[in-house]
């Protein structure tokens, strides 16, 4: 069996920028709390518990003397309750969501129909959506989307960060029919343009692809349907316990892994899949 990884997965800058703002915090507190998981890979937000930072779901909760703010960002009145708490803020909200934020409040600010393509319960979103609350959310079934007005003077069009770049474009032929004026923001990273892209091209070279994440990560999940066109295999894991068992059948796979998803998971599949 030949394993070869795509040449670029797992950790992107930001999710490594704020894991190391949480170990660094430890070294300094020893404990500290995130509000919500840091990412969404539910085995590293269990090894960095262990480790004491805990994850919180409200503010009512906080047993730390600094409070993490995850990759996804938080909603602006969190962050104005977050800093009245007096304890520590460490911010590591990805640098990308943040400007997202920042692009989607200019927008509001400069009186634009805001629109936003993303999945309207993930916290990004939701946190985006504190900065524009005029927004509207849409995502790939455009034909259920319309405005309360059938034309609209000026619309800001911005995209969660891990959105597939091709949605965006679409979603943007589709406002230019809806509005006077239209102004693009390309919010969608580069890393996970990066990801997808290396992922497809190692599809073209192997029988089965193995996509490294969290269930709940969203940009595992659109390297999984990223895949799902080819004519290939294409399984999505948590770690080595998740292969199947049938895996063992192909000579050529390749590996690829989501933004949130660490180093020494990726090397735990590729190790079960050398063993056999």
């Amino acid at each position: 069996m030949t394993i070869k990884r795509a040449s670029s997965l797992g950790f992107c800058y930001g999710v490594r920028l704020a894991h190391q703002k949480v170990l660094d915090a430890l070294k300094k507190y020893q404990k500290v709390n995130t509000l919500g998981p840091l990412i969404h890979n539910e085995r590293e937000v269990k090894r960095l518990s262990q480790l004491g930072a805990i994850a919180i779901n409200s503010l009512d909760e906080v047993s730390a003397p600094a409070i993490v703010l995850r990759t996804h960002g938080v909603r602006r009145d969190v962050l104005e309750r977050v800093k009245k708490l007096g304890i520590e803020v460490i911010d590591a909200t990805c640098p990308h969501v943040a400007k997202a934020q920042s692009i989607a409040q200019k927008f509001y600010n400069e009186g634009f129909r805001v629109v936003i393509l993303g999945e309207v319960e993930h916290p990004e979103v939701q946190s985006i959506l504190s900065y524009a609350p005029n927004a509207t959310v849409v995502n790939e079934n455009l034909e259920k989307f319309s405005f309360d007005k059938k034309v609209v003077e000026r619309v800001g069009l911005l995209s969660q960060t891990t959105q597939p770049i091709e949605k965006l474009k679409l979603i943007a032929s589709r406002m230019v029919e809806l509005s006077q004026e239209l102004v693009v923001a390309n919010t969608v990273c580069f890393a996970t343009r990066k990801r997808q892209e290396a992922a497809k091209e190692l599809a073209d070279e192997v029988e089965a692809m193995i996509v490294i994440g969290g269930r709940a990560s969203s940009n595992t999940k659109k390297l999984f349907l990223a895949l799902s066109s080819y004519d290939i295999d294409v399984y999505q894991v948590e770690g080595a316990a998740d292969l199947p068992e049938n895996v063992s059948k192909y000579k050529k796979i390749g590996i690829t892994a989501g933004a949130s998803t660490p180093e020494w998971i990726i090397e735990e599949v590729e190790s079960r899949l050398k063993s056999l």
